[in-house]
């Protein structure tokens, strides 16, 4: 994966775990199922997706847009 691209894997991890188990993980699943099938365009949707997670922390919500937007910036720079 393209550095950008890790960085976004590495916050994501960091801030929710590794924990892989519940519907508060569902995005998190389809991430390692998506890079698993090299389907690296549609990960970047599933970092906005999480948002549903925190419909009231613009934070929260701000951060998983931040890591969408270094995940695009990470495939555009290899593309």
């Amino acid at each position: 994966l393209p550095p950008l691209c890790r960085g976004a894997l590495v916050s994501l991890v960091y801030n929710r775990g590794t924990r892989m188990t519940g519907d508060s993980r569902r995005e998190m699943k389809a991430i390692r199922d998506h890079i698993a099938a090299g389907a690296l365009d549609s990960v970047a949707a599933e970092f906005e997706s999480m948002k549903r997670l925190w419909p009231n922390s613009k934070g929260l919500r701000r951060r998983r847009d931040k890591e969408a937007a270094m995940w695009r910036e990470g495939l555009a720079a290899v593309a």
